[in-house]
């Protein structure tokens, strides 16, 4: 018995997987459109969704859903339901950021400097000197501060003006190299918004941030693509097919993982 139980667990563990490739297909298929041989791989992507169809309705899967309804009907008013319930709810609170902060103590979420930070009237200089020195290339709009990370990805960071009279980072967003934006709305690309995301939280978590530490983060993603998580050592994860977009600081570097290996403490 324990051995089916185990055997339906793992049948539903992939059909969860396989389900987030779906969430991923809308946005693709936009994209597809406009592409070369766009029509035959839209007809690809309906293909993928079409199988994850027949493997929901399969019998394997629906006698693993029917036993974990049934499951669930018994305990339905006893207190197991209710630490499930309650774990459930902490789960969703909690940020991949927010787990790494209580389950490595000690570590910081990002570096600290003792860089003095840039006024707006230095602004200009720093971003002339800053662009010499590196491939990637600073642009300045107003309050927006464009990040071009050549193939890998543009980020736009909206700036304010911090606690000391520094410039402070506000607002962040990724997007694909090729997206034309103004730095407004999410990308098109599921990677990118989980990418924003991730920064997002960060600046949320740490509030007011200097300019040239969250340059330094966001210049951490331009592995993005080839960077092997520090957990489970694959590029891409099992579930959703998408690279390593958190990045922590552990005093000695940035370490990239996937999202479900910092949510499963898989350290």
């Amino acid at each position: 018995m324990a051995e089916g139980l185990k055997e339906q667990i793992e049948k539903l563990n992939e059909l969860h997987g396989r389900l987030q490739r779906v969430r991923q297909v809308p946005p693709m298929l936009l994209h597809m459109k406009k592409a070369e041989n766009g029509a035959d791989k839209v007809g690809e992507e309906f293909g993928v969704v079409k199988e994850i169809g027949d493997a929901m309705m399969s019998g394997p899967v629906q006698s693993a859903l029917n036993r974990a309804r049934e499951s669930l009907e018994k305990d339905s008013g006893g207190i197991g339901t209710e630490v499930r319930r309650e774990n459930r709810k902490r789960r969703r609170a909690a940020s991949p950021e927010l787990y790494v902060q209580e389950d490595r103590k000690g570590t910081s979420l990002l570096p600290s400097t003792l860089e003095e930070g840039i006024t707006m009237e230095r602004l200009g200089d720093w971003a002339r000197a800053w662009n010499a020195g590196n491939r990637s290339k600073i642009r300045i709009r107003g309050r927006i501060i464009r990040l071009a990370m050549g193939d890998v990805m543009t980020v736009y960071m909206g700036i304010g003006i911090g606690r000391k009279g520094e410039v402070a980072v506000e607002t962040i967003r990724a997007f694909g190299p090729r997206e034309i934006v103004l730095g407004h709305g999410q990308s098109g690309y599921a990677v990118y918004q989980q990418v924003s995301q991730q920064l997002g939280k960060m600046l949320e978590q740490e509030g007011q941030v200097k300019l040239q530490t969250m340059v330094e983060l966001v210049m951490a993603y331009q592995d993005l693509f080839v960077r092997r998580c520090d957990v489970c050592g694959r590029v891409v994860s099992n579930e959703g097919h998408v690279p390593c977009v958190v990045r922590i600081f552990d005093g000695k570097g940035w370490r990239a993982e996937h999202v479900g290996c910092v949510i499963g403490g898989a350290v």
